[in-house]
């Protein structure tokens, strides 16, 4: 296999400003098609970012024999019934986070890629940016010793009409949640990636100003097998922008501020020391790069599905001890 070819099903902004930008950008793939419910949508796609075919049945998208990964682009209620059929179809998965709706239908999208043999991960891209890949080298050396506190808080406002597009976002049926899910997620699984398995949660997801089904506050309270504790905050009710994530050791501090931007700064008795890590242009890109060279190589995946499965159990968990109101184990 000289470059691996990957089909695209669905067709929004992601697909659109991100992740078919970053195969074409891949010395080592190839954009082969486009699959969306709407087959006029396909086609601009197709003709949008140069892929070679579109489709709106996913049959016949599923059976290209030019298509070896696919990137489910899709909405979260999606990605069990599509990633299942793509494994059965031979092709390896390349899923649009948070994984599933449930813990549950983790597991059988990470069984159905076991019994076909196919690559399975799960896009939480922040995992390859150099300032978090930076922060797990500061940990795993001993930079602020035995860590002991995480503090992660993410606030602003979102309230869309029921004629956006991405209105879908505030039915928990199709997206497992509010803030917590759709933006949390990425915070929540760079805590495992950092500090390991969580093993109990508590908290209070609420809705406190809109008037949507799904949570538009989400405190949470996170033991971490290490013993790492964590409070995590994700608001879609706050007028102010604010993301940070601050990591608290024996020894010292680390702070991520803003946690998407480039500066990281530790903190010691020694002194405090400065980082400036930007990301790649298009976030998706190492990702999709990385994602790509292991299938050529034959080789599985840096980060697996179960690997994305992790942040799924917290957030359901997290409703369960929310509905509680007590400590609830995450299995």
């Amino acid at each position: 296999m000289a470059r691996v070819g990957w089909g695209i099903i669905g067709c929004g902004d992601i697909a659109n400003k991100a992740v078919a930008p970053a195969v074409n950008d891949d010395p080592n793939s190839t954009l082969v098609a486009f699959a969306s419910s709407s087959q006029e949508r396909a086609e601009d796609f197709t003709a949008r970012h140069g892929a070679q075919r579109a489709y709106s049945d996913i049959d016949a998208f599923l059976a290209d024999p030019d298509i070896d990964v696919v990137y489910a682009a899709s909405r979260v209620y999606e990605h069990l019934p599509q990633t299942s059929a793509a494994a059965a179809a031979g092709k390896h998965v390349l899923c649009e986070k948070p994984m599933a709706l449930t813990g549950a239908e983790c597991a059988e999208m990470i069984g159905a890629c076991d019994d076909a043999d196919v690559n399975l991960a799960v896009a939480y891209y922040r995992r390859y940016y150099p300032k978090n890949i930076k922060i797990k080298e500061l940990l795993d050396s001993g930079a602020i010793g035995t860590p002991v506190l995480v503090r992660m808080v993410l606030t602003g406002n979102y309230d869309p009409t029921p004629d956006d597009p991405k209105y879908w976002r505030i039915n928990p049926a199709k997206s497992a949640g509010g803030p917590i899910a759709d933006v949390g997620s990425h915070r929540l699984d760079l805590l495992c990636h950092w500090f390991g398995e969580p093993v109990a949660v508590a908290a209070r997801n609420e809705t406190l100003v809109h008037s949507y089904p799904a949570d538009d506050s989400d405190i949470l309270l996170i033991k971490m097998a290490s013993g790492v504790q964590v409070t995590a905050s994700f608001h879609w009710s706050i007028g102010v922008g604010h993301d940070t994530i601050e990591m608290y050791g024996t020894e010292g501090a680390l702070f991520s501020t803003p946690t998407d931007g480039p500066h990281l700064t530790l903190q010691t008795a020694a002194g405090t020391e400065e980082f400036n890590l930007p990301h790649a242009e298009n976030r998706h890109s190492p990702l999709v790069e990385d994602f790509s060279a292991r299938v050529l190589a034959g080789e599985p995946p840096l980060y697996t599905g179960e690997d994305g499965a992790k942040t799924t159990r917290i957030i359901e968990s997290s409703f369960a001890a929310s509905r509680a109101e007590r400590w609830v184990t995450i299995a």
